[in-house]
């Protein structure tokens, strides 16, 4: 996967989540209420907001709605995670590949500076390898 399409993904989960969230706090909200609605109001919930409190968060806990969209939230959120980590991936190699370039660069200078065009040679076909894969969006390491 190309680091823009990378990105891309990476936007397109951040919408799912934000989404996701939405439906979780939708979800337990409508659980809260209709606990509420059937025990006849907030009051015979409970005898104190402890109660109260205690049973909401066990109606919501068994919902299987509510449980249906954390279930979806907690796998959007690994896939961010494993996509977080594969572009951190890509741009490390990437890095390692810019100063690849430049040693090699570096060493042909210090080559031509001291008249070695052999040497200067081998490593200018080194450094015309790399710099292709180096300026686009996937990155391609010859070694």
């Amino acid at each position: 996967m190309t680091l823009a399409q990378l990105r891309t993904h990476l936007a397109e989960l951040g919408i799912q989540l934000r989404a996701d969230r939405d439906a979780v706090a939708l979800a337990r909200a409508t659980v809260e209420q209709q606990t509420i609605d059937d025990a006849g109001g907030q009051k015979a919930l409970g005898a104190n907001e402890d109660d109260r409190t205690r049973k909401l968060t066990l109606a919501v806990a068994t919902s299987d709605n509510v449980g249906h969209w954390l279930h979806q939230l907690r796998d959007h959120e690994a896939q961010l995670d494993r996509l977080n980590a594969e572009l951190s991936n890509q741009l490390d190699a990437r890095r390692a590949a810019e100063w690849s370039i430049r040693e090699r660069t570096l060493a042909l200078l210090e080559a031509r500076a001291q008249g070695l065009d052999e040497a200067s040679d081998e490593h200018l076909n080194e450094i015309v390898e790399l710099v292709p894969a180096a300026s686009g969006d996937e990155l391609h390491l010859p070694f």
